[in-house]
């Protein structure tokens, strides 16, 4: 069992660095300042929700939530809360629907949505950002939920059939 909750960390964690490489790749080539974010990881924990267990997959997020706080935040909190939270409400929305496509797609763009907005209104609370709401929408919230739809729509196959296939290392009954 430590194997598979090891192996999830690790998984959700390359994930999560893959996305900040993404992001820092691809920031430079689009035009007239729109700021996408890749959320690699967070259409790989949707995934990872349907049907599984939620106490071993809300902790893993809760440790994947402060190495993402201390990585990036540098301070503990934000992320250590939301990841959680998201694996309750996409546990609890696939405990009525099973992981179907429209189902991941829809969950998918919420729970980025989500993550996007709580991020924006905490900095923006803490007079950390200096965007305006109209600038964080238009610029980066609508590119990043469209971006992460399409991903989310090419990668569905490939998620699945991973998570399938080794579903003896995830914790997840995929």
């Amino acid at each position: 069992m430590m194997k598979k909750i090891m192996f999830s960390i690790s998984v959700l964690l390359l994930l999560l660095v893959l996305d900040l490489q993404l992001n820092l790749l691809f920031s430079h080539l689009f035009w007239n300042g729109l700021q996408p974010n890749y959320h690699l990881f967070l259409l790989c924990l949707v995934a990872m929700t349907s049907r599984a267990s939620d106490f071993k997959l809300f902790y893993i997020c809760l440790i994947v939530g402060i190495l993402l706080d201390i990585y990036i935040l540098n301070v503990l909190g934000l992320n250590m809360i939301l990841l959680p939270l998201f694996v309750l409400l996409a546990s609890n929305v696939f405990k009525i629907r099973c992981l179907r496509f429209w189902n991941f797609c829809l969950l998918s763009v919420v729970i980025v949505f989500l993550f996007e907005i709580s991020h924006f209104l905490i900095a923006w609370l803490l007079e950390g950002m200096t965007y305006s709401w109209t600038y964080f929408i238009v610029k980066i919230l609508a590119p990043t939920l469209i971006l992460n739809l399409v991903v989310g729509i090419l990668l569905y196959p490939l998620i699945r059939n991973i998570l399938q296939r080794n579903r003896h290392l995830i914790v997840t009954n995929v």
